[in-house]
């Protein structure tokens, strides 16, 4: 596979600084953005504090109380906030998005490392912002389409808990009218990585065009209480008029909502013959002008035979939704029923969906790491956690040129659920090479899923170099 990379460097302005504000310690990195987190999942990384000196330096921590952010004083506290010469210990700052909106959340850290009369201050800066659900709601847009007066025909919405700790749900339900609902599978709580249906149906009165909508709310209290809520949208049209062939079929129109990139979401669409004599059934299929993204499979269920379909029989397609890319999609196909006397039905179909996120979670995507002491190196993880529903495999890419370096344990192949590190590390150049610049770098990390689907990923990485704190009154 061909290793995509683009590696920008800019050294900036040459700065010197009087000797006494001298750097106690590198304290890495110094602005992490964790990037787009799936709402409730949590993602971090670790703080590095590295004593540069030749005594020991005491640390002590800010706090940081900003909404979705925790910080664990990790090693430093089990070294009693004390660094030994040339040691180092970490504190680990973790993400935790409670919405799905792409807001994002800013934080800061503040961090003060002392030896003697010498003090040096580093703020942390931090931000993310949170996209998908707590659970995977689909299909979200039901258009029941022409039913005739009195049948009523129903459509399950699946429910799969997406999230790390079990959801209850509220909601959901239709108020009177020619729609209804009912909870079909969902218990109370559902547990994490579970499946449910709650089942919708229109039962026509009258030949008004009628809609309603209705929100499904998922709830949970792991690790903090999130609450999420999914909008659903029912559509349906009576028919006074027996159609020719007596055949009805639905849903016309699926929604499948967001769905994760490289995830699998189905849902039956429906065909009965309703008349007397046996009906043959062609079409139903897509062109693939979209890619494979939607696709159609005839299911041999209640009686039915290949394409012919018994008087009084229930049949179905099943339609299926595989998002390749962050982005919208929809298409359209038509299924055609004949009786065998030259009457025939065309009964169209429309599909769309919204691919979300990507295959795995690259977390953080940016990192700055801060002002770090000449001939000294720094590392900060680059976590990708594969969320998607198969294997991922062929890394490539995320390379960077010198002082930047990175290494990585990904293997050839990344199991469902399991994550692999990308290590990236500045090496900060000598004192007799500059005495302060700055250096940027910019990465593609690529993989693919059994499927083909390759998403680009774009790192991006910044550091300075000097041996003097900055902040007295010298721009950087």
């Amino acid at each position: 596979m061909k290793i995509l990379v683009r590696v920008a460097f800019a050294v900036l302005s040459v700065v010197a600084l009087p000797a006494s504000a001298q750097v106690l310690a590198n304290i890495n990195p110094a602005a992490v953005d964790f990037g787009a987190v799936k709402m409730g999942a949590t993602v971090s990384v670790p703080v590095t504090i590295h004593n540069v000196t030749g005594m020991p330096v005491s640390i002590a921590s800010g706090g940081l109380t900003a909404p979705g952010f925790a910080l664990d004083a990790a090693t430093c506290a089990t070294q009693h906030y004390q660094i030994d010469p040339s040691a180092s210990c970490d504190f680990v700052v973790s993400f935790t998005p409670t919405d799905n909106t792409g807001s994002v959340f800013p934080a800061s850290l503040a961090l003060l490392v002392s030896a003697g009369s010498l003090t040096q201050t580093a703020i942390v800066r931090l931000s993310g912002s949170g996209t998908d659900h707590l659970a995977q709601v689909s299909p979200v847009g039901i258009d029941f389409g022409p039913t005739f007066i009195g049948q009523q025909v129903g459509v399950p919405v699946t429910l799969t808990n997406t999230h790390s700790a079990p959801i209850t749900f509220v909601g959901g339900g239709v108020a009177a009218g020619p729609f209804s609902a009912d909870s079909g599978t969902c218990p109370q709580s559902l547990a994490a990585g579970a499946s449910c249906h709650f089942d919708y149906w229109f039962t026509a009165s009258d030949t008004t065009a009628v809609q309603a909508s209705t929100t499904i709310g998922t709830v949970t209290s792991s690790p903090s209480s999130m609450a999420d809520y999914v909008a659903i949208e029912l559509k349906g049209e009576g028919s006074a008029t027996l159609p020719t062939p007596n055949v009805a079929a639905w849903p016309a129109a699926i929604d499948f909502g967001s769905i994760g990139v490289g995830q699998d979401v189905s849902v039956l669409v429906n065909y009965k013959n309703n008349g007397s004599v046996p009906l043959s059934q062609a079409g139903g299929g897509f062109n693939d002008d979209q890619g494979g993204v939607f696709s159609a499979v005839s299911t041999d269920i209640g009686g039915c035979t290949g394409s012919t379909i018994p008087s009084g029989a229930q049949c179905a397609i099943r339609y299926g939704f595989l998002p390749h890319e962050d982005r919208a999609y929809a298409t359209s196909t038509s299924i055609v029923f004949f009786d065998g006397a030259g009457d025939d039905l065309v009964a169209p179909v429309s599909v769309s969906g919204t691919g979300i996120g990507t295959l795995a979670r690259v977390s953080p995507r940016s990192i700055d790491f801060g002002p770090v002491v000449f001939a000294t190196y720094e590392s900060v993880p680059v976590v990708v956690t594969n969320t998607s529903t198969s294997a991922l495999m062929n890394f490539a890419g995320g390379s960077v040129t010198p002082p930047f370096s990175m290494s990585n344990d990904c293997g050839s192949s990344l199991a469902v659920g399991a994550s692999c590190t990308l290590t990236y590390t500045f090496y900060a150049p000598s004192a007799q090479a500059t005495l302060e610049a700055r250096y940027t770098a910019t990465t593609l990390l690529t993989f693919t899923n059994q499927t083909g689907i390759q998403p680009i990923v774009p790192i991006t990485l910044s550091a300075s170099v000097g041996d003097r704190v900055f902040g007295d009154g010298f721009e950087r």
